[in-house]
């Protein structure tokens, strides 16, 4: 919670579908019509979300995503502060774990 700024593990409660549970539901048979039928819990997601390497990935997944970022604003024709101003942006939006 601290480096993401905000409660986690609570998006599968809420209905709401990330990357993690995306690819636990990819990896895990059957898993999403148990999820759909309620015969899931959160202690048994979160098992299974780790297990499957969905941290990992959605890990990769940012940090790729955050090198092309970078590569990508040092080719656009920007002043040196709008380039600062958004690598910032860029570094606070993804933080290493």
């Amino acid at each position: 919670e601290n480096q993401a700024l905000k409660p986690v593990k609570s998006d599968y409660e809420q209905g709401v579908v990330t990357l993690p549970l995306i690819h636990a539901l990819a990896e895990v048979p059957h898993l999403k019509e148990k999820a759909l039928k309620g015969m899931v819990d959160k202690e048994t997601l979160d098992r299974i979300v780790l297990s499957s390497g969905g941290i990992k990935r959605t890990r990769q997944l940012a940090k790729k995503y955050f090198d092309k970022s970078i590569l990508i604003l040092d080719k656009l024709s920007l002043t040196e502060e709008k380039k600062a101003l958004l690598s910032k942006l860029l570094s606070k939006s993804y933080r290493e774990f």
